[in-house]
């Protein structure tokens, strides 16, 4: 498992796409704080909390996750089924487990790599806001340890649904919109189903949640979720995936 990670991962970080990625998300997560501390410049406006810009990453951060396992599973995909990589995989002797997972742990690790660095360009250009002080970005940091526990477990749902779609569709157009009516119907549905607080069931309402929500009051149910998610939909792609042919 672990020599099949390393080899995912050291064939991903050799395209021209993931430094791309890289870039943009670290220019993103700057661009909060540059944008602010501009906009505070041409109104000669000071000091500037750096909390303003955290309500920003409050209400991104949630749905980040499906944006990033977009883009990463996109370049770990790539042409896989097409030039038959899983197919001479499995005829070397790695099992389909060992894809499954090692797919899903490779995205994982590089998410969480990105949002790791997205962290440090936030907190080191919190510096360029006027008045800020190492206090107030010591705090900002303890906020986004408090929301990325509370997010991780929506992340790690958002992973495994996308996954499964993934090794189902195999292209990034048929799983987009799959994901799309899969939000649709499941938000119809699971409001329906027949128990008090059916509604929390449902993964995208987090999203809307968590900004508002008291961060470690929620955490019980927030990783409930998002593992259950996880679980069911690592099961599901799995089995899919066990029972397809290869070509």
């Amino acid at each position: 498992m672990l020599n099949y990670i390393h080899a995912e991962l050291w064939r991903l970080f050799r395209q021209a796409g993931w430094a791309v990625l890289v870039l943009c998300c670290l220019f993103l997560a700057a661009a909060i704080n540059v944008g602010t501390a501009a906009v505070c410049l041409i109104w000669e406006v000071s000091p500037v909390p750096i909390s303003n810009a955290l309500s920003v990453i409050d209400l991104l951060a949630p749905m980040l996750g499906a944006g990033l396992a977009l883009m990463v599973y996109g370049l770990i995909f790539g042409d896989g089924y097409r030039c038959g990589a899983f197919k001479n995989a499995v005829s070397c002797g790695i099992s389909r487990a060992t894809l499954y997972a090692g797919k899903y742990l490779c995205a994982v690790l590089c998410c969480l790599f990105l949002l790791a660095g997205m962290c440090a360009a936030f907190l080191l250009t919190g510096f360029l806001l006027p008045g800020a002080t190492a206090g107030e970005i010591a705090a900002a940091a303890v906020h986004l340890g408090w929301l990325t526990a509370d997010c991780l477990p929506i992340w790690l749902g958002e992973l495994a649904v996308i996954q499964a779609f993934y090794f189902f569709f195999c292209t990034s157009g048929p799983v987009m919109g799959a994901g799309f009516l899969f939000l649709l119907l499941s938000g119809w549905f699971i409001p329906q189903l027949p128990f008090a607080g059916s509604g929390d069931l449902y993964l995208p309402v987090w999203f809307f949640v968590i900004p508002q929500a008291e961060l470690s009051a929620i955490q019980g149910k927030v990783w409930a979720v998002g593992t259950g998610y996880a679980a069911v939909f690592l099961a599901a792609g799995y089995l899919g995936f066990f029972r397809r042919e290869l070509r």
